[in-house]
């Protein structure tokens, strides 16, 4: 299909109930990392992400492809019956670029290591469209992802930021007990030396509970659900709370911005009455549980290309429990989110015993309403 196919087929799709964000809306920073993890630091599984995010109407264009998968699959005739249901409908565009990393448990040997995770990393530029409708108490995403798995981009960033914590500990590499050591097996990467890769991802959140006892006391609880199409194939649901002095709506918030999937805080066109309570204080106690089916993931078993390591179907477990508990801090458009705990069950039965995944996070992020 032509550009200018696209861009009609993109015109037809406009709602006219939908309200759409200023050309800028917001934008974040997210980092993650076992290192954080204030139980036990770890180095091992998935050891660490980030990514940077830019909100607003500015980026609508990237989402032309997103608005014409929903089309076909029929997603876009569901939203616009939401719009005409609801009667007004807020609307969002963000674009994103980051990266993800996952090393085994011994980062000292320099040889493939098979009966353990394997060392996987995955560069992605990441566009999401939203809409929300808050008479329903309804939001739902789309996602499109293309990345490449396989460059040295983690490598680096791991190995510098072990050089800087043994700077700061005043013990070298050599040391057997000079921890974080630097990573030597980064060569046997799943799709080492570049492969592209792609992910289609629908999300869809439903409030159940919005109970207010005064500012400073009020609770929300909203029921997840998620589909992902592509190098992570697979399906979750669960839910996610705030507690505590809150304004914003409660599809302004997420406990899993990264978390290997790539799910980012979405900054949505807002109303006058919206924007003036979203950036009044708010301090609340924030979590979320998932459950998780998965059929297929890049990152443990390999794609296309051969792999020096890559598991088995016997070797990968398809249930999943995934968690997080933290604090956000926010005041006019810009906040912080502190996830002091962040997990996943283990998700390979592959030597070395079973191990869940522990990590921390921070979230900084400004909405401009």
């Amino acid at each position: 299909m032509s550009p200018a196919g696209i861009l009609a087929l993109v015109a037809v799709a406009a709602s006219p109930n939908a309200m759409e964000p200023p050309p800028f809306s917001g934008a974040a920073l997210f980092v993650e990392n076992d290192a954080f993890n204030l139980v036990r630091p770890t180095d091992q599984n998935y050891t660490g992400g980030g990514a940077l995010q830019v909100s607003g109407l500015g980026v609508k264009w990237a989402a032309a492809p997103l608005e014409l998968i929903d089309r076909i699959t029929g997603l876009e005739n569901r939203l616009v019956e939401l719009d005409k249901e609801d009667g007004r409908t807020f609307r969002g565009y963000s674009l994103s670029f980051g990266i993800t990393g996952f090393t085994p448990k011994d980062l000292t040997i320099d040889e493939p290591i098979h009966d353990d995770r394997p060392y996987g990393s995955l560069d992605f530029l990441m566009v999401s469209r939203a809409s929300a409708f808050e008479r329903l108490g309804v939001a739902i995403s789309t996602e499109l992802t293309v990345g490449v798995l396989g460059f040295d981009q983690a490598h680096q960033v791991q190995s510098f930021v072990h050089r800087v914590i043994r700077g700061v500990r005043g013990c070298q590499d050599a040391d057997p007990d000079c921890h974080p050591h630097d990573p030597k097996g980064w060569p046997h990467q799943v799709s080492a030396g570049g492969e592209p890769t792609l992910r289609y991802g629908l999300a869809a959140e439903k409030l159940l509970v919005d109970a207010r006892a005064s500012d400073w006391a009020r609770f929300d609880l909203k029921g997840l659900g998620r589909l992902d199409l592509g190098y992570y194939t697979g399906a979750a649901a669960g839910f996610a709370f705030r507690a505590g002095r809150v304004s914003s709506p409660f599809w302004s918030y997420n406990t899993a911005p990264v978390n290997g999937q790539n799910q980012m805080v979405p900054a949505l066109a807002a109303s006058p009455e919206q924007a003036t309570r979203a950036r009044s204080l708010e301090l609340y106690l924030v979590g979320g549980l998932r459950g998780r089916v998965v059929g297929y993931n890049a990152l443990l078993q390999g794609q296309f290309r051969p792999s020096a390591v890559q598991l088995s179907d016997t070797q990968v477990y398809r249930l999943l429990y995934e968690f997080e508990l933290g604090l956000t801090a926010s005041w006019q458009g810009a906040g912080l989110t502190w996830m002091a705990f962040a997990g996943r069950s283990p998700e390979l039965n592959a030597g070395g015993g079973i191990r869940h995944q522990v990590w921390s996070s921070f979230y900084l992020w400004y909405r401009y309403w």
